[in-house]
């Protein structure tokens, strides 16, 4: 049975508080500084419902973007309709071409279970990327920095809302998160609630330093806030090639 709500725009309004626009424009300083890459080829792997592509592309990148997740996909489709939107698994994609610039923000990294599927995916990382190119990894908390919360906010758009609550715990190197979404379309009269438990892994710095040099990458940690002032201090990996 088809959903009442697509789960895409539930989690495209209920991470809208990220300054995507601020954002973008750091990631792109980023490039210059870390590259610069000689053309305007951007993949953004796990890219979600596009919101980084969509302003990436804006600032005169020609995206690509990856996800696991099809109802995202769906949605960038929508919103960036001249990017190429492909579903992939970050550690296993074969796109069949080489960029210029890759990125994996957000967060998704930490998706990965293991520093084995990290190892794994940075080199998957290093077979698309162009020589003189840069690889973009903005990391989850690491142990030294986590603390558990609770985590309550409330968004809209049009007749859309979407309340959003989690609760947060430590369990050895990963974060356990569980969230209830509630949301309600006031013009359709319709509403739909689910769960989610998320398992997110703690990679230290030096993790991402090894997987990177395994992938033949010279690494360099960017200690945060770096994307915006109000980021929290995960800081950012970025890798070239040696």
């Amino acid at each position: 049975m088809k959903r009442s709500i697509d789960r895409a725009d539930v989690y495209d309004i209920a991470y809208q508080w990220k300054d995507y626009t601020v954002e973008a424009a750091a990631i792109d300083r980023l490039i210059r500084k870390h590259g610069p890459p000689a053309g305007r080829d951007l993949l953004d792997v796990a890219c979600g419902t596009g919101k980084h592509a969509a302003e990436l592309q804006g600032l005169g990148w020609d995206c690509t973007g990856t996800d696991i997740d099809a109802g995202s996909l769906a949605f960038a489709r929508r919103r960036l309709p001249a990017a190429r939107f492909i579903r992939a698994d970050m550690r296993t994609m074969r796109l069949g071409k080489s960029f210029d610039v890759i990125t994996c923000l957000f967060s998704s990294i930490a998706y990965l279970g293991t520093t084995g599927e990290l190892r794994d995916t940075l080199r998957s990382f290093a077979r698309h990327l162009k020589p003189h190119g840069v690889v973009l990894v903005e990391p989850w908390w690491t142990r030294e920095l986590w603390t558990d919360s609770t985590h309550l906010s409330i968004a809209e758009r049009g007749p859309l809302k979407v309340a959003r609550g989690s609760i947060s715990r430590r369990r050895s190197g990963r974060s356990i998160f569980d969230i209830r979404y509630i949301a309600l379309d006031e013009e359709r009269k319709v509403g739909e609630t689910f769960t989610e438990h998320l398992v997110l892994t703690m990679f230290p710095v030096d993790a991402f330093r090894r997987a990177f040099e395994q992938a033949g990458l010279l690494h360099t940690f960017i200690p945060g806030p770096v994307l915006t002032p109000q980021d929290p201090g995960r800081g950012l990996h970025a890798g070239r090639w040696a």
